[in-house]
C-alpha cells in the first residue's frame, strides 16, 4: 500500500488573483490542479484497508492498482454503500468493491473538457494517466473539489477586475 499522502501539484493559487495571471490568458489545464502521486489500493488488498485509509486521511477517493496498471477506482461512498449491504465485508477483496475501468484523462486536457467529462458521467473524479490502456500510467487524480477551487478563484479574480473597474 502506497501511504505518501498525494503530492499536489499546483493547489497554490495565488497567481491566479494577481492581474497579469497566466491563467486568465491560457487555458487552464489538468495539470493545474490535480494531486500527483495519489494513495494507491492493490487490487488484492481488504476492505478494511480502504476504511482505515479513509479514516485516517482527508480524501474521498483511491485509484485501484494491479503492479503500475490502474484497474480501478474507490470512493468513500461506493465503501459506505458495500458496507451498508454487508457489514460483515471488511476481509472481503478491493476487488469486489471498486468500479473497473475508470474514467481516466490525460494532464494536458483542458480544465473544461475535464469539466464536461464528470458532468456527463454524473462522477466526482477523473484519474491521470499518461498513455492508453494497459500501458497507462498513473500521473495523479482530479476532483470536483479540485475544479470547484480553481473555478472559485478564476471567478474571484474576475469579479475584482469589475470591481477595480467601476
Amino acid at each position: 500500500m502506497n501511504e505518501t499522502a498525494g503530492t499536489v501539484v499546483s493547489r497554490n493559487l495565488s497567481s491566479v488573483q494577481q492581474a497579469d495571471s497566466p491563467f486568465l490568458k491560457a487555458p487552464l489545464r489538468v495539470r493545474d490542479v490535480m494531486t500527483a502521486v495519489p494513495v494507491t489500493l492493490h487490487v488484492g488488498q481488504y476492505v478494511r484497508d480502504v476504511l482505515n485509509l479513509f479514516s485516517a486521511k482527508p480524501f474521498h477517493h483511491l485509484p485501484i492498482v494491479d503492479g503500475t496498471r490502474v484497474v480501478g477506482i474507490l470512493s468513500d461512498h461506493d465503501l459506505l454503500s458495500f458496507l451498508a449491504q454487508d457489514p460483515h465485508g471488511l476481509y472481503a477483496k478491493v476487488s469486489k468493491v471498486m468500479i473497473p475501468s475508470p474514467k481516466c484523462i490525460e494532464a494536458d486536457t483542458v480544465l473544461s473538457e475535464a469539466t464536461q467529462l464528470l458532468l456527463n458521467n454524473r462522477i466526482s473524479c477523473l484519474l491521470v494517466v499518461e498513455g492508453e490502456g494497459k500501458d497507462a500510467v498513473l500521473q495523479g487524480i482530479v476532483t470536483k473539489t479540485d475544479l470547484l477551487q480553481m473555478f472559485f478563484q478564476v471567478q474571484l479574480q474576475l469579479e475584482r477586475q469589475v470591481q477595480s473597474r467601476l
